[in-house]
């Protein structure tokens, strides 16, 4: 699969997770969160990826300057 589909499912699980859901399922998902968020090398790769320096953005998210 390619990196921008990935990072595209990546935010629609995000937009699931965080919608309404059972609040075990939400604790599992913020444990989850803040595991990467305490993990410095993994943190940083999802925001590059995020960012669009590693893997490139998917056309609907770049910036079209006339």
């Amino acid at each position: 699969m390619p990196d921008n589909l990935k990072m595209m499912a990546l935010m629609e699980s995000f937009k699931r997770i965080y919608g309404p859901v059972p609040v075990g399922v939400r604790w599992i998902c913020n444990v989850g969160m803040n595991l990467v968020n305490q993990t410095p090398v993994v943190k940083k790769q999802l925001l590059r990826q995020a960012l669009g320096e590693r893997g490139g953005l998917p056309e609907a998210a770049k910036v079209h300057l006339a």
